[in-house]
Formats: C-alpha cells, sequence, structure tokens
C-alpha cells in the first residue's frame, strides 16, 4: 500500500510549483519610531522630549494645519526653540514616536503603554550618553504621561547608570490631558477604564473587544504607576486639561475637583482631548501658557538637579556602604565579626516612674518570696522557658498593686530600669508605651547610649501622637526591651483588663527567664502560655491581726475583737484599711466600731441592740437641725459639710475620690475650707479621711439612713452636684496631661471611672432634669472606657446617641466610640453593623468632594477611617483576606487623599496593603506599592530610618516570592545592615531578617547555609523571646523546608509537627490563619516524601493530620481527593 504521507507530501510540492508566487514587498521603514531632534542650540545645556499619546505621531501629534490646509506649523520646532532662545536658554528639544497598536486590552496596557516605555529610556540613554546629567523634561499628551511616568519608574529600579541617570536628570513634565490614573480615588477607579476605553475610540483603535476587557487590563496597569507618587516629589510637574467638548461627548479628561495630585501648577485648554496639543500661532493664548510653563521649568531645572543628584548620591553612597559592609559580615565568622556594641549601663534608667510606695505595706511575704524565686532566680544562657512573666490575679481589694509595688521597691537595685503601665483598656496601655518613651529619650543621654537611642523616634513635645506614630512608638519600645544587651528591666502592667481584645497581647513585652521582666496584676487569671499564675488570697487571720494593730494604733485592743473584725471583713486587705482608715480619722475605739457599724450576723455574740439605732438617732437629729438651722442644737455649722456629704450620700459609695470635693465645679456650689469641712464630718462620724488623703470613707448604713432625711429637690440637687463635680476632677486631669505628657493620672482617673459608674445612673434615674444637667456624656464615656469599664463607656455613649443632640459629625464620632466599646465587649455583629452605617455612601462622598475646596476633606473623615479599621480586624478573626484586602485598599485611597500621597500616615497604609496583596498572591501590584513606599522614604529628608528598613524589608520579601532572588538578597542584606547598626547582632529583629535572608540561600539551593543561619537564629530568639513565640515558630517552619530541600522528609515533619503541636496549645497568640498555612507546608512536605507514591498512605497521613489538629484542608488541596 502506498505510503498516505508521502503522497500528500507530492502534492503540496507540486502545488507549490504550479500557484503563482507573491511578490516580495520591500520593507517599509516606519518614520514615526525612535527619536528626531526638533531644534538644538549650539551649546545645549537642557533637553525637553515629547511623547505623544494612542495612535500620534512624533510629529503629527504636535502639528496645527488650517482647514484647507495652506498653513502649518510643529510648535515645538517652529516657536519653542526660539522662544528658549529668546530666554535666554539653550536647549536640544526632542520628539519621541513609538508604534501604537492595540489589537487588545494586554497589548495595549503591556506592550503600547507599558513596554514602549523601555524602549524610551534606551533610546534616551543612547542620545544622553555624553550628557546624562543634563536636566530633562519632558512634554506628554494624553497616554503619552504614562509613557513617560513608566520610563521613569524603570530608570529608578534600573542597574546601569545611564539608565538610572534619567529618573534622576528628569526635573519638570508637563502634561497635557494625560490621566492620573493612579492617584485617582477608589471613587473615580471605576471611571479609569471607560476613560482609557474612550481614549482608545477616540484614537481610531476602538471594537468592542478591546474596550470590554480593558477593565482589569487599566487598573493593573493603575497599580504598577504606584511608584511614580514618590518619583514626583523630585520633579516639578505641570498640569494641563481640555475645556472644550468633543462632538457628542463628554470631556475625555476632565480637570480634577480638588487640584492636580501632583504639584499645585493645573491650567485648562480650550480645545477638546485630540487638538488640545496643536496652536495656531505664537500669539495663541493657549500657547502662551503652555510655552510660558515649560520656559519657567527650565529656568528652575539647575537648581532641582542639583538636589536631586545630591540625595542620589547620599542613597547611593549608604547602598555601597551597606553592600560592602554585608559581603565583609557574611564573608567572615560573624560570631567575630559583630561584636555587641552596646553595654548594660546604655540602658539604665535614673529615675524609676513608679508610684509613691505605700508606707502602710504588711506581710505577704510569701507572695514576694514567690516573685523573687520566679522573676529573679540565675538561670544559664541556654535555658528558654518563658518564667519571666508573672500574672498577680485576685478579686479587688486583695493588695495585688501593692504587692508589685513593694517588690519593685525592695529590690530595685536590681533592675536597670522599672516601668508601669496601667493595664485598665488598650489606650492605658498604649499611653503607658508613650510615657515609656519620652522617658527614655530624657534620661538616656549620655554619649554611650548613641545606640540605644537609636532605636526611640522623636516623640513631637506636646503634640497628640497620630495612629501612625502611635503604632511606631510602641514598636520603637517593643524593640528597646527585647534589645539582648537590656536583660534588667522590669514593667508592671497593672489591673490588666482582657475583655473583648484579643490583640492586647501584642502590647505586653515578652521574656525568657534570662531576658527581662514583667509582673502583670489582674482580677482574672491570664491564661497566656509564656505565663506563671499566682492567686493573690486574703490577709491570713495573723496578718490581719498585726495589720489592724500596727494601722490603729490600737494596741491594748481585745485580741477578740481584732479577730472579729477581721473575720467579719473575710480578711480582705482593702476592707481591713479602710475601717483602720475610720477609726484613726475619727479616734473611735475598735469596740464602738464594731458595736455602730457591724451587723449581728457579722458577729459572734449579741451586741446591745440600742447601739445602732442609738447612733443613727443622733446622727438624724444633727442632720436635721443642720438642714432646718435649729439654733443653739447639734448641728453641722459649714452648709460645705452638709453638701458633701449629700453628695457621699446620692453616690452610695463606702468610699469616694476626694478630687470631687476639690474640683473646680464643686467649690463654685459650695464655697469654702474643703478640708476644714471634712475634719467637721470626722469629729461627727459620719466620713473619714484615709491616711493618704485620697478618699473619703463612710459608712454604708450611715449614708442609707442620711439619704432617707433628703427631700427629693435636695437629691436631685446633690445627683447634679456629683456628676458635674466628678466630670470637673476628669477635666482637670485631662488638662494636666494635656500640658505635662508624662505625668501618669491613671490612678487618679480610675477612682474617678469607678464614681462615674454610679454617675450614670444618678443621670438615667433623673431624666429629664439631668438633660439640663451641665455634664460632657462623651467625656465620661471616654473616660470609664480607658479605665476598662466598658459596660459603662456604653452606656454613656448609647444615652448620647439616644438624646440625638448636637451636630452630625459629633454623633458619628460618638458612634464609631460606641461601636470601638462593643466590639471590646464581644459584641461584633453590632458593631460591624454599626460601621458599615457609619462610613459614608459613595454618592455623599463624591458630592461633598465635588463641591469642596483642597483645604476642606475631599475624601471620607477620621470616622470613616477608623470604620474601616475595625471592619479590618473584623475580616481578620474571621478569616477572610479578600475583604481585608478590600478594606487596605479603601484605607490607602482614603489616607492619600487626607493627608497626601507623601505623608508617613499613607505611606505606612499602603505598606499595609502591600502584605494584604502578598496574602492573595497579587506580587506585581504589591512590588509596585512597595517600591513607591520605598522610593518615597529615601526622598524623604529626615525620613525615619526604622521605616526605611522595614520597606527593605518587605520588598525583598515581594521579590523572594516572585522568583527574584538577587534582587531580594540585596533588599535583606540593606534592611540587615541597618538592623545590624541600629539594634545589634543578637537583637531578635536582626534575627527575624537574617532568617528571611536563609530563605534566599534556600531558594539558591544553598542549603547548608541557609541551614546555618536558621539554627543560628533559633538559639538566639529561644533565649530572648522562647520558644513559642511566633517568630520563632516561623524561623522553625523555614527549617523544616530547608530539611524537605535536603530530602530529610521525616525531619522536615517532625520539625512542622512540633510548630503545629504549639499553636494547637496555645490558640490566644496563633491565628487559625497561621495554622492552617503550616498544615499545607506539612502537606506539601508529605507529598514530596517518596512513600507519597503510595496514595493511600498520603490521604491516611492527611486525614490524620486533619483530625489531630481540627483543620479542613479539603478546600486546599483538592489535588489528593
Amino acid at each position: 500500500m502506498r505510503n498516505p504521507i508521502r503522497y500528500f507530501q507530492s502534492i503540496a510540492g507540486l502545488a507549490t510549483r504550479l500557484l503563482p508566487r507573491k511578490k516580495h514587498q520591500p520593507h517599509q521603514i516606519n518614520d514615526n519610531i525612535g527619536i528626531i531632534p526638533l531644534y538644538e542650540s549650539d551649546n545645549a545645556a537642557i533637553d525637553i522630549c515629547f511623547v505623544h499619546g494612542l495612535n500620534g505621531d512624533r510629529m503629527g501629534t504636535w502639528k496645527w494645519t488650517t482647514p484647507d490646509h495652506e498653513e502649518t506649523n510643529v510648535w515645538p520646532q517652529d516657536f519653542l526653540g526660539q522662544d528658549a532662545q529668546a530666554d535666554h536658554l539653550d536647549v536640544r528639544i526632542l520628539s519621541y514616536g513609538y508604534r501604537s497598536l492595540a489589537p487588545t486590552s494586554e497589548f495595549l496596557t503591556q506592550r503600547t503603554l507599558y513596554r514602549h516605555s523601555q524602549q524610551l529610556l534606551s533610546v534616551l540613554a543612547a542620545v544622553r550618553k555624553d550628557c546624562s546629567e543634563r536636566p530633562l523634561i519632558f512634554v506628554g499628551h494624553s497616554l503619552g504621561g504614562i509613557v513617560i511616568k513608566s520610563a521613569l519608574i524603570f530608570s529608578s529600579q534600573a542597574k546601569g547608570p545611564d539608565l538610572l541617570a534619567l529618573s534622576v536628570s528628569t526635573t519638570g513634565i508637563v502634561f497635557l490631558g494625560t490621566p492620573h490614573t493612579e492617584a485617582m480615588s477608589s471613587l473615580d477607579q471605576s471611571k479609569w477604564p471607560k476613560m482609557l476605553a474612550t481614549i482608545v475610540e477616540l484614537s481610531g483603535f476602538g471594537n468592542d473587544s478591546l474596550v470590554k476587557h480593558l477593565d482589569r487590563q487599566s487598573l493593573s496597569l493603575q497599580s504598577r504607576l504606584q511608584p511614580f507618587k514618590a518619583l514626583s516629589e523630585n520633579i516639578s510637574i505641570v498640569s494641563f486639561y481640555e475645556k472644550i467638548q468633543p462632538s457628542a461627548k463628554n470631556i475625555i479628561v476632565p480637570k480634577p475637583a480638588t487640584g492636580s495630585p501632583y504639584g499645585d501648577r493645573v491650567h485648562t485648554i480650550h480645545a477638546d482631548h485630540l487638538n488640545m496639543c496643536k496652536f495656531s500661532s505664537r500669539e495663541a493664548p493657549d500657547y502662551q501658557k503652555v510655552s510660558h510653563e515649560i520656559l519657567r521649568l527650565c529656568h528652575e531645572a539647575n537648581e532641582r538637579l542639583q538636589k536631586n543628584w545630591e540625595k542620589y548620591e547620599i542613597n547611593k553612597c549608604e547602598e555601597r556602604i551597606s553592600r560592602k559592609y554585608m559581603e565583609r559580615v557574611l564573608s567572615t565568622d560573624t560570631e567575630e565579626q559583630l561584636p555587641n556594641n552596646m553595654a548594660l549601663d546604655d540602658f539604665r534608667i535614673e529615675d524609676f516612674p513608679l508610684q509613691p510606695r505605700n508606707k502602710g505595706f504588711h506581710g505577704r511575704t510569701e507572695e514576694l518570696e514567690f516573685l523573687h524565686k520566679t522573676l529573679l532566680k540565675r538561670c544559664s544562657p541556654s535555658h528558654a522557658n518563658p518564667c519571666s512573666t508573672v500574672n498577680l490575679f485576685g478579686p479587688g481589694g486583695m493588695g495585688k498593686t501593692e504587692i508589685a509595688q513593694e517588690f519593685a521597691y525592695t529590690f530595685r537595685d536590681r533592675f536597670t530600669s522599672i516601668f508601669w503601665i496601667p493595664g485598665a483598656s488598650r489606650q492605658s496601655i498604649e499611653q503607658g508605651f508613650v510615657n515609656i518613651a519620652r522617658i527614655l529619650r530624657q534620661q538616656l543621654h549620655r554619649p554611650t547610649s548613641v545606640t540605644a537611642l537609636r532605636i526611640l523616634p522623636d516623640l513631637p513635645p506636646g503634640v497628640e501622637l497620630d495612629e501612625f506614630q502611635l503604632r511606631s512608638t510602641i514598636n520603637a519600645v517593643l524593640e528597646w526591651f527585647q534589645s539582648t544587651e537590656n536583660p534588667g528591666w522590669l514593667v508592671i502592667v497593672d489591673d490588666l483588663e482582657l475583655e473583648g481584645d484579643h490583640d492586647i497581647i501584642n502590647l505586653i513585652p515578652r521574656t525568657t527567664c534570662v531576658h527581662g521582666h514583667c509582673i502583670i496584676t489582674s482580677r482574672r487569671p491570664v491564661d497566656w502560655n509564656f505565663i506563671h499564675t499566682y492567686p493573690v488570697r486574703p490577709f491570713s487571720p495573723d496578718e490581719s491581726f498585726s495589720f489592724l494593730q500596727r494601722s490603729t494604733g490600737l494596741s491594748d485592743a481585745s485580741e477578740h475583737d481584732v479577730a472579729t473584725l477581721s473575720k467579719s471583713l473575710k480578711y480582705i486587705p482593702m476592707a481591713l484599711d479602710a475601717a483602720a482608715s475610720y477609726m484613726t480619722s475619727t479616734q473611735i475605739t475598735l469596740h464602738k466600731y464594731m458595736q455602730l457599724f457591724q451587723s449581728p450576723a457579722d458577729t459572734e455574740e449579741e451586741r446591745p441592740a440600742t447601739s445602732l439605732e442609738t447612733e443613727l438617732t443622733r446622727i438624724e437629729n444633727l442632720l436635721l437641725n443642720t438642714m432646718n438651722n435649729v439654733p443653739d442644737t447639734d448641728r453641722l455649722r459649714k452648709t460645705l459639710s452638709l453638701g458633701i456629704l449629700e453628695v457621699c450620700c446620692v453616690l452610695s459609695m463606702e468610699s469616694v475620690c476626694l478630687s470631687i470635693f476639690l474640683s473646680q465645679s464643686f467649690k463654685n456650689k459650695y464655697p469654702g475650707n474643703t478640708m476644714s469641712a471634712i475634719k467637721e464630718l470626722e469629729r461627727n462620724c459620719l466620713v473619714a479621711l484615709t491616711e493618704d488623703e485620697r478618699y473619703l470613707i463612710s459608712q454604708k448604713v450611715v449614708l442609707d439612713h442620711s439619704l432617707r432625711l433628703l427631700s427629693d429637690d435636695q437629691r436631685i440637687h446633690a445627683s447634679q452636684v456629683a456628676c458635674e463635680s466628678t466630670l470637673s476632677a476628669a477635666q482637670s486631669l485631662q488638662q494636666l496631661r494635656d500640658e505635662e505628657k508624662s505625668v501618669d493620672t491613671s490612678f487618679a482617673e480610675c477612682d474617678l471611672a469607678a464614681v462615674m459608674s454610679r454617675c450614670y445612673q444618678l443621670i438615667k434615674d433623673n431624666i429629664p432634669s439631668s438633660n439640663e444637667w451641665d455634664i460632657d456624656l462623651e467625656m465620661m464615656g471616654q473616660v470609664c472606657e480607658r479605665q476598662g469599664e466598658i459596660g459603662d463607656a456604653i452606656n454613656f455613649y448609647n444615652l448620647l446617641v439616644s438624646r440625638n443632640e448636637g451636630a452630625a459629625p459629633v454623633l458619628r464620632r460618638i458612634k464609631m466610640r460606641l461601636a470601638k466599646t462593643r466590639r471590646i465587649s464581644g459584641d461584633d455583629i453590632r458593631a460591624e453593623s454599626l460601621c458599615e452605617e457609619l462610613i459614608q455612601p459613595k454618592e455623599d462622598i463624591l458630592s461633598t468632594s465635588a463641591t469642596s475646596t483642597q483645604q476642606e476633606r475631599p475624601l471620607g473623615d477620621e470616622v470613616d477611617l477608623e470604620a474601616l479599621r475595625l471592619l479590618k480586624k473584623l475580616a481578620h478573626e474571621k478569616s477572610s483576606p479578600e475583604d481585608e484586602l478590600a478594606i487596605s485598599k479603601q484605607i490607602a485611597t482614603m489616607q492619600e487623599y487626607r493627608l497626601g500621597h507623601m505623608h508617613p500616615g499613607t505611606l505606612e497604609a499602603v505598606q499595609q496593603l502591600s502584605r494584604d496583596l502578598v496574602e492573595v498572591g497579587f506580587y506585581d501590584e504589591a512590588e509596585a506599592n512597595m517600591r513607591r513606599v520605598l522610593l518615597s522614604y529615601e526622598n524623604m529628608s529626615g525620613a525615619s530610618y526604622v521605616k526605611t528598613t522595614e520597606a527593605f524589608e518587605v520588598l525583598a520579601s515581594i521579590r523572594l516570592k516572585q522568583g527574584k532572588y538577587d534582587d531580594a538578597k540585596d533588599f535583606f542584606n540593606r534592611a540587615l545592615h541597618n538592623h545590624l547598626a541600629r539594634l545589634g547582632r543578637n537583637h531578635p529583629t536582626t534575627q527575624k531578617c537574617w532568617s528571611q535572608l536563609g530563605q534566599v540561600y534556600d531558594m539558591q539551593k544553598s542549603y547548608a547555609k541557609a541551614s546555618e543561619v536558621y539554627d543560628k537564629c533559633l538559639a538566639i530568639l529561644t533565649v530572648t523571646l522562647g520558644i513559642d513565640h511566633p517568630d520563632v515558630l516561623r524561623v522553625r517552619s523555614y527549617k523544616a523546608a530547608n530539611l524537605t530541600n535536603r530530602d530529610l522528609y521525616d525531619e522536615a515533619e517532625k520539625e512542622l509537627s512540633g510548630v503545629l503541636d504549639i499553636m494547637e496549645t496555645h490558640k490566644d497568640i496563633h491565628h487559625e490563619n497561621d495554622k492552617r498555612r503550616t498544615a499545607l507546608q506539612l502537606v506539601e512536605i508529605m507529598r514530596r516524601n517518596p512513600r507519597a507514591d503510595d496514595e493511600a498512605w498520603l490521604e491516611k497521613k492527611v486525614h490524620d493530620l486533619e483530625i489531630e489538629h481540627n483543620i479542613d484542608l479539603h478546600r486546599r488541596i483538592g489535588w489528593i481527593y
């Protein structure tokens, strides 16, 4: 049989010979590609380069022609050169052309508008080879402006000096109808694809398929242009916009309502989009405006050029130093190469900011011994158990704070620094960190402390910190605590309240038994894995007896009476102290005190039945005589005394802080000597002043009986005085804090918060009268919120919202506070609902921004921002990275429009956005955003050294995920150099960065080198942070990957299983997402194991993993099932 393949080959060959051949067409040269000179002075000192838009021409785009085609001009060639010469400017004018096709959306955004920028860069570098440092000014029409931006971004990232010089030498850009897509608000971003599609159609490239697919591609282009925002700080930018609508269409690129995002020069041209780059004559007003701006940029070019190159040389010098230093470090034994450059004295604080010592402290030998054994025992350096954080817990009044305080004073010589942080709320803890930072800045001023000081940020005196500054300050203080050369500190977190705020753990300094010490006091046990808990119980009978004898000075008191009183007060130290203070202040005997104020159930024997009744009758007569002003009777001689007692009665609290009666509001209503009035009340056994003159103590039975004697009007008036005086005292504390930021008012405010809890009930009980009282419900809610009284804070905010008073912004702010407190209380559903209600609809924001000036807020307000941040936290807790990303984009956009694209707060938001983009795998977009952040910090004078280093590290991790290992290594090395110089070799932050460099070695198949890095990092981190710290577990996961690369599958599986076991044991520290990610890594290790060829073995291993750690992996690893 004949071979069919040969048969068809013969037929094809015959057809080739018989059919006529198409004649060869000579290759046509496209005259629109490349750069041509339009004008050049003999001694040209400035280059001006024109770039046309889509379907434009390097000559035709700028060419004006009369309708009859008799007159034409190319204004850059015919007008601009002569005008520059007349203005004593020597310029060279160039025009760049490129083949601008748009068959598909990908071709348009990735080649026409993106790849051609690389060609522009190469051609310009060749033309300027002998004059690379000459000033360069661009003029771009329409999408040609985007080509210019892309070219400058490529230039800033280039390795070669000629290409890199272009971005440094660019001193000015004139944009003609260019949409600044990367700077659009989230509201306008939806319009960008349509805008781009209209430009494409207007340029003659329109087709349904292209327009349909422009949406996704245009937003990708938008993200790639992010770094230009940073580059724009070195460039003078002028933007021109069209003013005449083309036929049957809207203006293509409208002038922004709030001005240009770049610079302050914004103009309009009386022409449509296509013709705005053509001018009929030199005298045309629009040409005059454009040429004037170009010539102005030329005059300013040399000054800006000098600044740009100076800044560039500084950055390059730092880069060279960093590279050489790291080459030396990595090529030698790091243990010998990097001696620790900080001494213990660098961290010594002379004046500890402690509360005054309690002179009446008594007993508690066992508790003090436990603290001494646990915190100050000697441990070997290899011992890394988390035993240096202790939690003293127990009900209120047990004396937990006094025990921690006494320990600090007793052993103060054993510590280099001692700090006290009020733990009632997140706000109080954050303020405690700010106070620590200020103390450190004031006291660490010795020449040897330079390195330690570099850890801390500069804090503006007397200025409220924004969120970015607050977070930076807290991180800096935590880094200071983590310094391995700083092991001698003690931090006391007093009265920690954990309700609803799971992230508060990140604010507690983590320690090990060889590094730092921390005491936490709380009412409920803190069950974090790195804490040793110790219950604080009431006094023993012997301690109670000796305490009362010493406190009252009643050495002749009956042992039986003392024992009976102690038992009746349940041996609670605070109750015993209050009784002792009352007896000392009123000078009554212990026996009489028991007769008067102990109920029959509290005593083992019957007391005279008339003792209490007789005393209450005496008090009743005294008060009635005073109220009725009966002459020649026992009565209070001072109206002020009666006023104090009435307030105590309506508050119905056995101890009330004295500051209420010393407030300005109380003095206005009751003039006179407050302390003299209190003495009169003490003489009549109505109240007692504590020894430290901090509280007024009253017996509840006296208060309740006295309250019945008050008329309704007296009760309402006393309630009003109580609420207004309490608020006045809080306002005085606030004023004190504002005047002196380092003053700790937390103890005093905590006392007021307890009174405000009672004030809420008084306000509620006296509605509608209380609506007229001079009280600030918002401030009262804030005080309660700061002191951890979340339920009371919610009550105040709810009451204020229900009144529906005040301007809309005030109500929005209150609702936001209500949402935050509801979230802390665990009511996430209502918190989320409130946040969604508070975020302004886009239509409202758009209408606001359209009518606002640049000084007014163009997009959102502080409430919108807080609501978005809270929603983002809730999304994180729900393990919803897509929702987190969407909210991060809104936050970054809002910050940029509120603060500007170079503000540190904006850059922080963009950096967080980059992290969230990495979480969902959008590495290219994350890289573009981080390039912008890094360039911004490098261009910023006085930029944060810490934030620049952090940007290096984040960008390095992104490049690592993109497979750009050399770039990742360079960025990690620069970050590592900064960490070494600022923190020292053994600091956890340095070691975390070093471990990431180990990942680069792994990817480059230097497995032995990577393994050595991981082992050293783990050895240091476990000592400093503890074996179960998230950073330690992260390095262990790196090590497991390294073991897998070395085909040590069983060891890798064992390593990662250990990580999962720790995560399972301590769910309060390790997020569910981290646990799932670790489990997936473990599955990947199993899959690479040669035994995975047995599908049954692999399926059983994965099934066992799911059961053991309660993880559903079906969605993530469908390849198994």
